[in-house]
């Protein structure tokens, strides 16, 4: 009775250890969406009511503020997901950004 029990646990540890060797790896990937909030640029586009941004209501330096804007959503972008897969995200879907070129300028954005 002892021999097969012996016999069992190895075969046991065998076919564990084969089963480990054999296992795929995987690489965790972050798919996300983020509301950007309003990411505006600072030009007047008269075929969009971009007059209504809150960039557009400033009367300071805009210019400043969209970079300061455009820098601190590129970080928190890069954030989303890294605690587990040690990256940024794969996919990210986002809403309420006013052209492509803010989208060019949200990755280009040094971090």
């Amino acid at each position: 009775m002892r021999n097969i029990a012996l016999l069992l646990v190895l075969t046991l540890v065998v076919f564990s250890s084969y089963a480990q060797q054999g296992a795929k790896k995987y690489k965790i990937r972050t798919v996300g969406f983020y509301n950007l909030e309003n990411l505006f640029d600072t030009k007047n586009d008269p075929e969009k009511n971009d007059e209504a941004s809150p960039i557009m209501e400033m009367k300071g330096d805009k210019e400043e503020v969209y970079i300061d804007k455009i820098d601190k959503l590129g970080e928190v972008i890069l954030q989303l997901g890294a605690e587990k897969a040690k990256t940024s995200p794969a996919i990210l879907g986002v809403a309420e950004v006013e052209n492509k070129k803010v989208l060019e300028d949200l990755v280009a954005s040094e971090r």
